[in-house]
Parts: C-alpha cells; structure tokens; sequence
C-alpha cells in the first residue's frame, strides 16, 4: 500500500474568485500574491455617508477610521462645542472622497488595480 506525500503549501486559491458586475464597481483590486480581488462599488459614497464608521471597520479600512477618530476625540477634548461642526465635516469629507480612501488604502498595501471591463485571469 503506498502512502500519497503530504500536500505542501495548503489549498491553493483560484486566480479570480468572483466576477464583478462593471456597472456596479468602480474599480477592482487585486491581491498580488494570492490573486483574491476586492471592488469598490459605484455606492460607496453613499454607504460611507449613511454608515462611515461601521462601513469603514467592515471593509478594514482602519488607517482612515483611526484618523477620523483620533481628530474627533482630539477635537472633544480640546474644546467639545467645536465637535458639532468637525465631526459631521469628517463624515461628509469622507463620503466624497470614498473612491480616493479606498484606492490608497489597496495601493499601500501592494494590491493591484484592475480594469473593472477587462477582468480576464490571462495576462
């Protein structure tokens, strides 16, 4: 009876998991070493203005939620009242610039940016 060789290295994923609606994303991400993609939905705006806090913890964007936090309790305890003009002017600067947070974060992580009409897994 022969014995198989243990796998090496795990399970390997596939080169694209999912397919992404382009009328739906705005851009797509890609994992350079295990080929995972993300996309940034046409939405996002919205859902960073309806939610910003959670959406942001969802999505593991936790470099720009630690800035929007520390300036607002920096802002608490330096003077409270001011809270009232600085806490929704970060709420309403990160909705607009929801594209631009999600494209640096993936960029700073090494993640390649996709073509959301060219998703093919052929280079």
């Amino acid at each position: 009876m022969s014995v198989s060789p243990p796998l090496q290295g795990g399970r390997r994923l596939p080169l694209r998991q999912q397919y992404f609606d382009p009328e739906q994303v705005t851009a797509i991400y890609e994992n350079p070493v295990t080929g995972f993609r993300e996309a940034v939905p046409r939405l996002a705006w919205l859902w960073m203005l309806l939610f910003a806090g959670i959406y942001m913890a969802l999505r593991s964007l936790w470099r720009p939620l630690g800035f929007m936090l520390l300036v607002v309790f920096g802002t608490g305890f330096v003077f409270w009242p001011l809270l009232l003009m600085v806490a929704p002017s970060l709420w309403i600067l990160a909705a607009v610039n929801a594209q631009a947070i999600f494209r640096d974060h993936y960029r700073r992580l090494g993640w390649y940016e996709i073509d959301p009409w060219q998703q093919s897994d052929e280079e």
